[in-house]
């Protein structure tokens, strides 16, 4: 089969046959929320099923963490194994050779397998695929972008007559919905039986764009799988107005996530704040294009990349700044906008994604214009005044514990599969 199954939980299982399909499993926000989603459904004594279209890497977290529990597979694996994928990777292969003038890498080969594999071009072989893994399942919930794989499973799964929660992971815009691998699911929206998004703003896009009109829930992210730790951070010995400051942002260094404006507004700042310092963490295409931007604003000898962070190196990345910096263009969340709350850390952020709906600007946040390097260093310069760290930053754990905590958000999540699934019997 080219899902996972769980195995039994204390002996057997007692709840529903629950399939999660992920649009992709990688580092990230979305691989975290698959991981506490299996976690909390395996603890509810629910059979676990786990597929995703595309490779699951042997070093990432989801593997690392879950292998004991689930065998992974996916749907490259059995693709590359077919006539159709074999002669496909050939002709990439052949054109990688003609270009690069070398034969790729093991690293490049699954690159070339995720770019070249035809989720949307080879409808029979994805068809069957969907079939396979509603087959048997009593609930299905999709997470991630609505790829076209996810349209067919809820189009499976709904003539199966087995319930479709979709979880969508991004803030849905006019250009969003209209991409090409989106048009899909658009379209077939109406297979879904309810549509999980963080914020009711997101909701209204989800109705707009999507051209859905079933079910919506408003349901947040936690801190999966950091939350006691990153609320046990003692923020008490804060430091005073006018000692150096550091400021942090964990995000891919890629396009959208506007790590060049937080380097811009950082350099600007260091007028006001000659002392302080810029960590940023994180890994993707642009980490050279951003150290060499650091280098020209001559701030790169107080910047830091640190890297991807994960575990116990994240704890200490947020107990070790003074304030976290959002600056992202487009987001579902983000996951480390709850982390930084629960953190109790002073957050200056983009209005994007769920962020103006858990914090009010002025009060519990500092937001500031998208692209816009000189409203950031404004609200870093801000930042000198301790008491106002310190107030944004009380205020910001409080409201974590109000709308973010599992104790809050986890429930919400277990009485929808409850109401939807169908128990096994």
């Amino acid at each position: 089969m080219p899902y996972t199954v769980g195995p039994p939980v204390a002996g057997s299982h007692t709840g529903m046959r629950l399939a999660f399909i992920s649009s992709s499993l990688e580092s990230g926000g979305l691989e975290h929320e698959v991981e506490a989603n299996v976690q909390l459904a395996l603890t509810h004594a629910h059979e676990v099923r786990l597929f995703t279209p595309y490779k699951v890497r042997d070093d990432s977290r989801i593997r690392r963490n879950l292998e004991q529990l689930l065998t992974f597979d996916s749907g490259q694996e059995e693709w590359r194994r077919s006539f159709y994928g074999r002669a496909v990777l050939s002709l990439a292969k052949a054109k990688h050779l003609l270009t690069a003038r070398r034969r790729p890498s093991s690293f490049e080969e699954v690159s070339l397998g995720r770019r070249f594999m035809p989720v949307a071009d080879q409808p029979g072989f994805w068809d069957e695929q969907a079939r396979r893994v509603v087959a048997g399942s009593d609930l299905v919930h999709l997470f991630g972008k609505p790829k076209p794989f996810m349209a067919r499973v809820a189009t499976s799964a709904r003539a199966a007559g087995v319930k479709v929660i979709y979880e969508e992971a991004s803030q849905v815009t006019a250009e969003y919905a209209n991409r090409r691998l989106h048009r899909q699911f658009t379209a077939s929206s109406a297979s879904c039986d309810v549509i999980i998004a963080r914020c009711q703003r997101h909701i209204d896009d989800i109705r707009t764009h999507y051209q859905y009109r079933g079910a919506t829930r408003v349901i947040e992210q936690w801190a999966y799988g950091t939350e006691d730790d990153l609320l046990g951070i003692d923020r008490a010995g804060h430091r005073a107005t006018g000692q150096a400051l550091t400021f942090g942002s964990i995000g891919r260094l890629d396009d959208g996530k506007g790590m060049d404006t937080i380097l811009k507004a950082f350099a600007r700042a260091k007028q006001h704040l000659p002392d302080s310092r810029l960590r940023i963490a994180g890994a993707g295409q642009h980490a050279t294009d951003l150290r060499k931007l650091a280098a020209d604003l001559r701030i790169d000898g107080d910047t830091e990349f640190v890297g991807h962070m994960d575990g116990g190196r994240k704890i200490a990345f947020y107990a070790g700044i003074d304030a976290f910096v959002i600056a992202s263009l487009n987001e579902g969340g983000p996951i480390t906008g709850v982390e930084a709350m629960a953190a109790g850390l002073p957050i200056l952020s983009t209005p994007v994604g769920a962020m103006p709906e858990r914090l009010e600007h002025g009060t519990e946040a500092l937001f500031f214009e998208p692209g816009s390097a000189e409203a950031l260093a404004a609200s870093m310069a801000l930042l000198q005044d301790a008491s106002l760290r310190h107030r944004l930053g009380c205020s910001a754990r409080h409201r974590y514990g109000l709308r973010n905590h599992s104790q809050v958000c986890a429930p919400q999540k277990t009485a929808l599969w409850n109401e939807l699934g169908r128990p096994i019997r």
